[in-house]
This record gives C-alpha cells, sequence and structure tokens, in this order.
C-alpha cells in the first residue's frame, strides 16, 4: 500500500467516524428537544434537496421544510407534560462516496416517546460542506409504533404524526402488519447501502 492509498482510507476512517458522531449528536439533542441545534448544527445549509420525513408525518423539503419540521410540528413537545421521545441509532451500514462528498446510510432505531414503544429503521443520506459532514436527507420510518401496555401484536400504530404542515405524503409508511409474509413486511425498505462513486447534488 503507497502512501496515497494510505492517506485515502486513514480520510475515510476519519469521515466515518465524523458521520458517526453527528448522527449521535442528533439523537441527543432529539431526546434533550434541543430542536435549534439539529436544526442549525446538522442540516446541510448551502446544499439543495433537503429533506425530513418521520413515521407517517409525510416529507417536509428543504431549510424551511426541515425548520417548519422541528419547530412547529415536533417542536410541541416542549409543551407537552412528561413529553419526550428517545431514538437510538445503532447497527449502522454506512457507505461514503468515492468522490468522499456525500454518504449513505440505514441504522436500526429502537426507542420510546411518552408511553410508546417506537422502533423502526433510519435512513439518512449526509453531504460534506465546508470540510463538514451535515445532513441531507433523513427518513425515520418505524416497524411499529405501540403503546407499551399493548405491544404491536395487539396495536402496531397508535395516533399519527401527520400535521397539515408536511409538504408532500408519506414515501415508506408501512407500520406492523401480522398479517402479512416478510417480503410484504418490508418491501417498503431499501437495500444496504453499497459503494457508489458520487450522488447527484439536485
Amino acid at each position: 500500500m503507497d502512501m496515497e492509498e494510505l492517506g485515502k482510507k486513514l480520510q475515510y476512517l476519519i469521515d466515518l467516524e465524523e458521520i458517526k458522531k453527528l448522527q449521535r449528536k442528533y439523537q441527543y439533542w432529539l431526546f434533550k428537544q434541543d430542536y435549534e441545534k439539529i436544526v442549525e448544527r446538522g442540516f446541510a445549509r448551502k446544499t439543495p434537496g433537503l429533506r425530513m420525513e418521520a413515521s407517517d408525518s409525510g416529507v417536509f423539503k428543504e431549510r424551511e421544510g426541515v425548520e417548519r419540521f422541528f419547530y412547529k410540528m415536533v417542536g410541541q413537545q416542549k409543551t407537552r407534560p412528561g413529553g419526550f421521545t428517545m431514538h437510538l441509532a445503532v447497527g449502522p451500514v454506512i457507505e461514503i462516496a468515492e468522490d468522499g462528498q456525500t454518504a449513505r446510510s440505514i441504522w436500526f432505531t429502537p426507542g420510546c416517546a411518552g408511553n410508546l414503544w417506537i422502533w423502526g429503521v433510519y435512513m439518512v443520506d449526509y453531504v460534506k460542506e465546508d470540510g463538514e459532514w451535515r445532513f441531507w436527507h433523513m427518513l425515520m420510518t418505524p416497524f411499529f409504533r405501540t403503546p407499551y401496555d399493548k405491544g404491536w401484536m395487539e396495536m402496531p400504530v397508535s395516533g399519527t404524526l401527520s400535521s397539515g404542515l408536511e409538504d408532500g405524503p408519506p414515501s415508506r409508511w408501512n407500520p406492523y402488519d401480522k398479517t402479512k409474509t416478510g417480503q410484504e413486511l418490508f418491501s417498503h425498505l431499501p437495500d444496504a447501502p453499497e459503494p457508489y462513486d458520487s450522488m447527484a447534488i439536485e
């Protein structure tokens, strides 16, 4: 291995750790209801095509949509007595583009909010702006959102995140249905990220 190859591998490992660090910060900021940090320090500021979506919220587009999602929709959590959201992000599959400017990932997310168990998958794309990784596209799709005392077999979905503030309908909302087989249960999920050269900035 020559010095150029070694330098590329080192940069890849640095980028990988920076992406993981950003994702961990997001989970902590979400739990602490520090939505301002999520928006200002987490999401891209210069790159077009921002998207945010969670559960059946519908999709929120561009910077204004991301702000609307966290400040107006999720931000209501701050006024709810006892309200909280705890989503972990574990077991990631992360692929960084060959050009080092974008990355794709899938994370498992066991979590809870208030009296609900919410377990599912995060699908996150990242973009590097001025040498710093930022969120570009984020989608959290739960497998179930169920009261802790009932479970997903009895009540796989409780409540809704639909608010009328979204820019479009949900793209991958497909909660647990015990009548479906494996192919149907997971048909809304993409394949795990594979190595790629670059991602077009739209």
